[in-house]
């Protein structure tokens, strides 16, 4: 389990999406992606190269560059996801 702050973590949120304020695919990525940080998913590790996660679907992903999803290579909420997590962690150094 990943221990986020909710206030930074909103704050990288928000960053991302203004990054790609062009692009729907990743703007809903990325909020799938901070709804998996913070719906106490009781399955996520960072491996500091990787997000491992636990999906709805009961499989778990392993993100990063890419995924193992159905999505990919799409935008999709575990790549993004990881991004947050990366973003999150950078932003705290």
């Amino acid at each position: 389990m990943i221990n986020l702050n909710e206030t930074r973590l909103a704050a990288v949120v928000e960053n991302a999406l203004a990054a790609v304020e062009n692009n729907r695919r990743w703007q809903n990525a990325i909020r799938k992606g901070a709804d998996i940080l913070t719906s106490g998913n009781p399955y996520l590790h960072f491996t500091g190269k990787s997000l491992l996660m636990l999906s709805e679907s009961g499989e778990i992903y392993e993100a990063n560059g890419v995924c193992q999803c159905k999505a990919y290579p799409m935008p999709c909420k575990h790549r993004a996801a990881y991004k947050l997590v990366k973003r999150y962690l950078e932003a705290a150094n």
